[in-house]
C-alpha cells in the first residue's frame, strides 16, 4: 500500500521518509503517517520514519599511553592493528585509541540526522593480559589527533562517554558497546563532519595509573574482523 502524487505527468510513489504536509487547524506541520482503511481496519499507507543503519570501518588501532615517569607517548612499537587498555606492570599505563572512517559515511545517510541507536564492536586479541577478564571498561571520544602529538592530560585524553561490564572475556571474545542516542549523536555528528572519528577504550574514567603491578583488565584489542570492517554501527531516521 502506498501514496501517489500526479506530478503532470504521471503518477508516483510518495516514498516513506520525504515530507507530507497537513493543516491541523492552525498551521501547516508534518504528518507522521499517512493511514487508509481498507473496510475493515486502517493500514498505513506512508511513513516519515525511513530509518538506515550504515557501518564503518576501524581504519587503525593505536595505544596512547602513559609511563611510570610522567612521559606521555604512542607506542609504536605495539602489535600493528591492535591497541592495548589497563596498566602493564610498573610500566605504562594505556589507553586504546581506534580511528574510524567513511569518507561516505554523510552521503550514504543524507538528510536522516536523529540517531535513534548506535554500537561500536571490538574483539579481544589471541595474547597479552589474563585468560579471563572482568571489570568495568569505558569508551569516549579521544580529543588529540590519532597517532600524533604527545600531548599531557591529566583525564587520560578522553572523557568517557560509555561503559561496559565486561564478564569472563576471553582471549579472541567479542564485545559490542551500545552507546545509546546522546553518545551516538555525538559520534555521528564528528563523522558526518570529518569523515572519521577517533574512539578511546580505557579502564579508568580520570587519572593516569602507570605504577604497580599489572591491572586485571591489561588486555589488547581491535576490530572485529581481520579488515576491522563493520566495527561502529549507526541507525538514523529523519
Amino acid at each position: 500500500m502506498s501514496v501517489y502524487v500526479h506530478n503532470g505527468s504521471t503518477w508516483v510513489t510518495v516514498p516513506n521518509g520525504t515530507a507530507i504536509r497537513v493543516h491541523n487547524g492552525t498551521t501547516w506541520t508534518t504528518a507522521k503517517g499517512v493511514y487508509v482503511h481498507n473496510g475493515t481496519t486502517w493500514q498505513q499507507a506512508w511513513s516519515q520514519s525511513d530509518p538506515l543503519t550504515v557501518a564503518s570501518n576501524v581504519a587503525g588501532a593505536e595505544t596512547f599511553r602513559r609511563s611510570a615517569g610522567g612521559t606521555m607517548s604512542w607506542n609504536p612499537a605495539g602489535d600493528a592493528g591492535y591497541a592495548y587498555i589497563g596498566r602493564t606492570s610498573g610500566s605504562y599505563d594505556n589507553v586504546g585509541c581506534f580511528n574510524v572512517t567513511n569518507g561516505l559515511y554523510a552521503l550514504a545517510m543524507g538528510d536522516r540526522q536523529t540517531v535513534t541507536s548506535a554500537s561500536f564492536t571490538l574483539k579481544r586479541g589471541p595474547s597479552s593480559g589474563s585468560s579471563s577478564i572482568s571489570g568495568t571498561v569505558y569508551l569516549g571520544l579521544y580529543t588529540g589527533v590519532f597517532n600524533s602529538g604527545t600531548p599531557l592530560y591529566t583525564n587520560l585524553d578522553f572523557t568517557p562517554s560509555g561503559s561496559k561490564v565486561l564478564s569472563s572475556v576471553g582471549f579472541d571474545d567479542v564485545i559490542t558497546f551500545d552507546l545509546g542516542t546522546t553518545f551516538g549523536q555525538t559520534v555521528n555528528d564528528a563523522i558526518r563532519a570529518d569523515g572519521s572519528v577517533v574512539l578511546a577504550f580505557s579502564v579508568r574514567t580520570s587519572g593516569w595509573d602507570a605504577t604497580g603491578s599489572a591491572d586485571g583488565l591489561y588486555s589488547k584489542w581491535r576490530g572485529p574482523s581481520t579488515a576491522y570492517t563493520g566495527s561502529l554501527s549507526i541507525t538514523c531516521d529523519y
